[in-house]
């Protein structure tokens, strides 16, 4: 028991002896454990914050983009809501426009929609009401796009410009009435690809009607079944490859179809992946930061070591002598 005591001593006198340098060491230890549990922390920190995100969206949405221009038409659109298991499908036309509220321009990303969009992409509104099948030339805003984006915000009932450039250079100008203002969403890593709270929705007819075409951007669709979201995707997946003339053994080779079909858990699984491969790359930082703590206090224990051992040569010397003094004397 002495011994320890002893040993506990001499451990403590030495650090006491080195302030700064103990100090130091510790806190390179610290910071180093302290960095990886952070790291680590965080990485798992944004997985769970990917997947809160994207199930705020809901557990039954579809998305099918186009690969190609000029893909999807009003035949596609029949094709997806006579799929079983579908319980609405909105058809999606983007177009960046110019809108003039208050003598002033703005350069905005105009969404084309129909009425099913509301429930499919769970909207919910600010105030007023989102726009219907029955609408010609009303919109609906984002709460950005209200509050923020003008000197003078804008509320329903008001009116706007959009105006938008065709192919050839023209443009057209149309007025609409500001039927309501959509709250801003918990999430926008789904939704067709529209950023809702900085986009304008107008009815995809109209849209349509004022660039004069008659094709579709996306689709943005809802299962009736959350346990059979991925079945029905199927389906709808299988019903527009045979439309397009894409065999059935080249289903599964998305380079083979014109068109990309998206559920809840294909986004998920693509945001786990980018969540791994960012809670790996903190990991690996947090793993140098303790390489080189490490490496700091092996460097430390080396200083040390080597303190002592000169100590030891000396005592031991020092030891030798005296021994030598007494033989003489003894000799003598």
């Amino acid at each position: 028991m002495l011994k320890v005591r002893q040993a506990i001593g001499i451990s403590l006198g030495s650090i006491a002896s080195a302030k700064l340098r103990s100090g130091l060491t510790t806190l390179g230890i610290i910071i180093g454990i302290a960095a990886v549990v952070a790291n680590v922390s965080l990485g798992e920190s944004f997985n769970v914050f990917f997947e809160e995100e994207i199930n705020a969206q809901g557990s039954n949405f579809i998305i099918i983009y186009s690969q190609e221009p000029n893909l999807f038409y009003n035949n596609e659109l029949q094709i997806i809501k006579k799929t079983p298991g579908i319980s609405g499908v909105s058809p999606i036309k983007q177009q960046l426009g110019v809108v003039t509220s208050f003598s002033q321009n703005k350069n905005i990303d105009i969404a084309g929609v129909t009425g099913d969009y509301e429930d499919t992409a769970n909207i919910i509104m600010e105030s007023g009401s989102f726009i219907s099948d029955q609408d010609a030339f009303s919109a609906a805003i984002g709460s950005k796009v209200a509050n923020e984006k003008f000197d003078r915000n804008i509320s329903t009932r008001s009116s706007i410009d959009i105006t938008l450039r065709l192919e050839g250079g023209r443009t057209v100008t149309q007025k609409f009435k500001v039927k309501g203002i959509i709250k801003s969403p918990a999430t926008s890593f789904v939704g067709g690809g529209i950023d809702r709270d900085v986009s304008i929705f107008i009815p995809v007819s109209t849209i349509n009607q004022m660039l004069e075409e008659d094709d579709f951007s996306a689709f943005f669709a809802m299962s009736d079944n959350i346990e059979k979201v991925v079945e029905v995707s199927e389906e709808v997946d299988k019903r527009l490859a045979r439309n397009f003339g894409v065999s059935s053994r080249d289903i599964n080779d998305e380079d083979a179809k014109p068109y990309r079909i998206f559920n809840q858990a294909d986004v998920l699984e693509q945001t786990n992946q980018l969540a791994d491969t960012l809670r790996n790359f903190l990991v690996a930082v947090a793993l140098i930061s303790l390489l080189v703590g490490s490496i700091g206090i092996m460097n430390i224990m080396l200083v040390t070591v080597t303190e002592r051992t000169r100590e030891i040569a000396v005592s031991y010397t020092h030891l030798r002598a005296h021994e030598t003094d007494s033989y003489l004397v003894c000799r003598l």
